[in-house]
């Protein structure tokens, strides 16, 4: 099994967009962080004791991604850990919840996906 994980891991560190997400769940009742990146045609899921970077690590997809992310704009997904990213992008669902978006940094290409429609802005 091991070697069919390894090649989703570089299949999705190499894809141009990765979703990632994380939710909490109870493991004999003990509380577990699952971390999800996935494509269109690819599912990565990992199981760790920590939610923050650590656990993201952990995964082994983000450190290596050279595309874009799209996320629910946690602060953990805009670490400078990450720093092959070629920017980021805010998942619908939660733009439209939150309205605005949240903990943009300060510098560097940042994707705004909308109802379809993209835009690229760059603080540089």
């Amino acid at each position: 099994m091991q070697p069919a994980v390894e090649e989703i891991k570089r299949q999705l560190q190499r894809a141009p967009v990765v979703n990632v997400d994380e939710t909490g769940g109870h493991v004999k009742g003990v509380l577990k962080w699952v971390h999800g990146a996935a494509t269109d045609r690819l599912t990565l899921l990992g199981i760790d004791d920590r939610r923050g970077v650590v656990g993201i690590r952990a995964l082994g997809v983000l450190e290596e991604l050279t595309g874009i992310v799209i996320h629910d704009a946690w602060p953990a997904y805009w670490s400078a850990r990450f720093e092959k990213l070629s920017g980021h992008g805010l998942c619908n669902a939660h733009y439209a919840e939150a309205g605005i978006m949240r903990n943009q940094p300060a510098s560097g290409p940042t994707l705004l996906v909308l109802a379809g429609r993209v835009a690229l802005s760059s603080s540089a």
